[in-house]
């Protein structure tokens, strides 16, 4: 089953965001996800 999903946020804490994005990638590999 295909599932999206669309986020629109703002960056309060660009440091902390950056850090959060490079794991990002990762997790979502490691459960089948893929970025379009």
């Amino acid at each position: 089953m295909a599932a999206y999903i669309i986020i629109h946020i703002e960056v309060t804490d660009p440091e902390q965001y950056r850090a959060y994005t490079n794991l990002t990638p990762a997790i979502v590999a490691h459960y089948g996800g893929r970025f379009i």
